[in-house]
């Protein structure tokens, strides 16, 4: 797949894929203890207009966050397949401080605004504050790629 807009080529197979609503997706949901899932991811389609922002968050961990961190540190220092870089690097994990969300509507109009809980877009806000060098460049240009590139 090419790589300069493969958003565009991936939407051809994920759309053939797509729920028709938020409510199709959860009723779909199996009840608790039953064990075929069927497929387990299932995009929903939504509107034009889908709406990203986002809440500060702080830039250091909380409490009990950080004491999660420490816990894993201390269990990967010990690891006997780790070393002590890995165990220095889960020391130095950088909290992303926003919460990313989005609003939404699908095709029957309902709207929606769910938290961004993926380890992507962590990673894409990461890449755009090093390539644009402040917090509010790097969280333009992720508002813009979910806006105008996955979300249409």
């Amino acid at each position: 797949m090419d790589t300069k807009n493969n958003w565009r080529e991936r939407m051809v197979y994920i759309r053939s894929t797509a729920l028709p609503s938020v409510r199709a997706l959860l009723d779909g949901i199996p009840e608790k203890g039953v064990q075929d899932w069927g497929p387990t991811i299932r995009p929903v389609a939504i509107q034009p207009g889908a709406r990203f922002h986002f809440k500060f968050d702080g830039h250091e961990w909380d409490a009990k966050d950080q004491a999660k961190l420490d816990a894993m540190s201390g269990r990967e220092a010990q690891s006997l397949f780790s070393d002590e870089q890995s165990a220095r690097a889960m020391q130095m994990l950088k909290k992303i401080p926003y919460k990313f969300y989005l609003t939404f509507k699908d095709l029957t109009g309902a709207e929606y605004t769910y938290q961004i809980i993926d380890w992507e877009i962590c990673q894409l806000y990461r890449k755009e504050r090093r390539n644009k060098g402040s917090e509010e460049a790097a969280l333009e240009s992720v508002r813009y790629k979910i806006e105008n590139q996955i979300c249409v």
